[in-house]
């Protein structure tokens, strides 16, 4: 994941401190976070979850953030300022559902971790109608489960033209499975027939996702 520099709402939420607490996900500083690896920090919460509540792995998902540009602006990144997007070529984010509720997992995020879906949207994503098309953002949804099976990244996308780290890998070994050393730009990819999950537009992901009366989104 590497990124590029290129408007903001005031809309506010806090999260009840039993729905952190009944969270799958370690808190922050327990989780495995490597700066532009989003895509492993977020294979990494996957495996924390099945090793520690395994039980809650069905009602979790990854979600990639892409476009056949990859240019997608994401709002309160840590390495930008909360008034200005940082434009990714991708992003990874994890989703946990609750009754009804989905939350938003965001190591690379200053919003609350978690924080709502309908949050996360509102603040970091906000709407495509401010953006050119090009920027326009698609959400690929995989279950967890298929995720933490299925995922393998050889992290050569993070090499430069002379071979050279672009940022600095996880310490830990690439992540592989028995099938293939990576299928990284499967996730990537906005052909509906490749790859695992499916694959949402904006308006379409907040109508599957985060579509709740009264929650400011339409």
């Amino acid at each position: 994941m590497s990124e590029s520099k290129c408007e903001s709402s005031s809309w506010s939420q806090k999260l009840p401190i039993d729905i952190a607490r009944r969270g799958p996900v370690p808190p922050a500083k327990q989780c495995m976070h490597v700066k532009y690896y989003c895509e492993e920090n977020v294979w990494k919460l996957c495996e924390a979850v099945n090793i520690d509540r395994p039980e809650e792995l069905e009602f979790c998902s990854v979600v990639f953030i892409s476009n056949e540009d990859r240019a997608v602006p994401i709002w309160h990144q840590k390495i930008g300022k909360p008034d200005e997007p940082v434009v990714w070529d991708y992003h990874v984010i994890f989703l946990w559902r609750l009754e009804g509720e989905s939350y938003v997992y965001d190591l690379d995020s200053s919003l609350p971790f978690p924080c709502k879906l309908e949050m996360y949207i509102n603040e970091a994503i906000k709407t495509d109608d401010i953006l050119q098309p090009q920027y326009h953002r698609f959400f690929r949804v995989i279950d967890a489960k298929i995720y933490l099976r299925h995922f393998a990244s050889n992290r050569k996308h993070m090499l430069d033209s002379t071979g050279a780290w672009r940022q600095e890998p996880p310490p830990y070994p690439c992540i592989r499975t028995e099938q293939t050393d990576s299928n990284f730009q499967d996730f990537l990819s906005l052909d509906p027939n490749i790859g695992y999950g499916t694959i949402f537009s904006l308006k379409s992901f907040i109508k599957k996702y985060a579509l709740h009366e009264n929650n400011g989104l339409s």
